[in-house]
C-alpha cells in the first residue's frame, strides 16, 4: 500500500510538471505570435547588427523609441534604501566588475520617470541579447559625474528587488499604476523599454513574458 501511494505521488508530480511545462509553452507561443518584427526600424537594425550593447548607437535608440515621455507631474520624489547590493559589470558575461552600490544606499526615485535623458538610468534599463542581463547607467546621485554617464551590465534580479522596494515604500501610491497591480508595476518599471520595443516591433526581449505584455496588446499599433 505504501509503495502504491509512493508511485501515485510521483505520478502527480510528473503530471504537475508536465502541465506547468505546457502552460509555459503556451505563454511563450502567445508572446512570439503577437510580435511582428519591423526590421527596417532603426532600433531593430541596431539589435540585429550588434551582439554587444556597447557597439550600439544609444542616442539613435533613444531618439527613435522615446519620442514621448511618461508623465511625472504631481508625483513626489521618493527615497528608497537599496534592499540588496547592485553590482555593475563592464561585460555582459559579468566577469569584470566595475563597482558595487551597497545595500542600504539611499536612491531617489520618481514613479513613471522616463524621458529620453533617463534612458538606462537606475532600473529604467535596456534589454540585452542575454536573458537576465540588463544594460544601465547608475542610479542618480550615487557615483561621481563621470561614472554616472557610463553604461554597465547588471543582473535583472537585482533591479527587480529595487523595484519591489520602491513599490513597497511608504510614499508609493498603488493608483499610480493602471489597474493597481503591484506585481505588474514591479516588473514594468524594469521592463518598460522592453514593452515599448515589443509593441513597436523593434526587439523581442528574452526577459519579457506574455503576462508582462498582455495589458498592452489592445494598445498595440
Amino acid at each position: 500500500m505504501r509503495k502504491k501511494w509512493f508511485f501515485a505521488g510521483i505520478l502527480l508530480i510528473l503530471l504537475g510538471a508536465c502541465g506547468f511545462g505546457i502552460f509555459k509553452w503556451i505563454q511563450k507561443k502567445q508572446l512570439t505570435s503577437n510580435f511582428k518584427l519591423h526590421d527596417s526600424n532603426p532600433v531593430a537594425r541596431q539589435y540585429l547588427a550588434h551582439e554587444h550593447m556597447e557597439e550600439m548607437d544609444l542616442q539613435l535608440i533613444s531618439n527613435t523609441a522615446f519620442n514621448y515621455a511618461r508623465t511625472t507631474e504631481g508625483r513626489p520624489m521618493i527615497e528608497v534604501d537599496l534592499p540588496c547590493d547592485v553590482c555593475y559589470y563592464k561585460d555582459e558575461n559579468l566577469k569584470e566588475q566595475a563597482f558595487v552600490l551597497k545595500k542600504g544606499t539611499r536612491i531617489p526615485f520618481k514613479v513613471f520617470e522616463s524621458s529620453q535623458d533617463d534612458l538606462g538610468r537606475g532600473i529604467f534599463s535596456l534589454p540585452t541579447h542575454q536573458k537576465g542581463i540588463r544594460y544601465v547607467r547608475p542610479f542618480p546621485d550615487t557615483v561621481d559625474d563621470d561614472t554616472a554617464e557610463n553604461w554597465y551590465y547588471v543582473k535583472i534580479s537585482e533591479l527587480m528587488k529595487v523595484s519591489r522596494a520602491m513599490a513597497e515604500s511608504p510614499g508609493f501610491v498603488p493608483g499610480w499604476y493602471a489597474g493597481g497591480s503591484k506585481e505588474l508595476f514591479i516588473r514594468h518599471e524594469v521592463l518598460y523599454v522592453d514593452c515599448i520595443f515589443y509593441l513597436r516591433g523593434m526587439f523581442l526581449s528574452s526577459d519579457l513574458t506574455f503576462k508582462d505584455i498582455k495589458p498592452f496588446l489592445s494598445l498595440k499599433q
